[in-house]
């Protein structure tokens, strides 16, 4: 009998063991569980901080005319339309994330084509600076040209007037 004393002994304290490990790992599970709610919790308040941050940034670009018109106009369509107004925060996050992404990347892209439209404008404005003197020069040239043919013609019909008057002059004393 003093066996049997020790063995529901022993089987109560199998049982006590039992049931207080299941108690730690439904302890642990419940601390695990109110972690993750809180992780949670706290990535959606961030995702709603992101939200109104990039909201508040493409606004202040906008009202700045730092934007292409286009790309201000198709942000705008998209977060006036009913599927915006209907995303999840998390979608309306990844939407922000993607669209300041590629407004960064348009940006950048809108400036550079202003500048080289401008260093295009400037070597135009430039060639038209280096041109203007060969071009006054050219003028120049054509001008002489022309007076010197003006001269050359004077001078043959001085030669031929002279041709004409020793013709003149040797039909009187006869030679020729």
């Amino acid at each position: 009998m003093s066996m049997m004393g020790a063995g529901i002994a022993d089987a109560y304290a199998r049982a006590g063991e039992i049931e207080g490990k299941g108690m730690l790992a439904m302890g642990q599970g419940i601390a695990q569980g109110i972690t993750a709610a809180a992780g949670a919790i706290s990535d959606y308040k961030k995702m709603q901080s992101q939200i109104k941050s990039s909201e508040g940034f493409y606004n202040t670009l906008k009202e700045g005319g730092y934007l292409p018109p286009e790309l201000a106009k198709g942000i705008d369509a998209t977060v006036n339309s009913e599927a915006y107004k209907n995303m999840g925060t998390a979608e309306k996050a990844q939407f922000w994330n993607q669209a300041t992404n590629f407004t960064g990347n348009a940006i950048g892209q809108f400036y550079r084509m202003q500048q080289i439209e401008a260093e295009r404008a400037g070597a135009l404005d430039r060639a038209k600076i280096g041109v203007g003197p060969q071009y006054a020069q050219l003028e120049e040239q054509r001008r002489q040209r022309e007076q010197d043919a003006r001269n050359r013609e004077a001078t043959n019909q001085k030669i031929e007037g002279f041709g004409k008057s020793l013709e003149k002059f040797r039909g009187i004393f006869g030679g020729g």
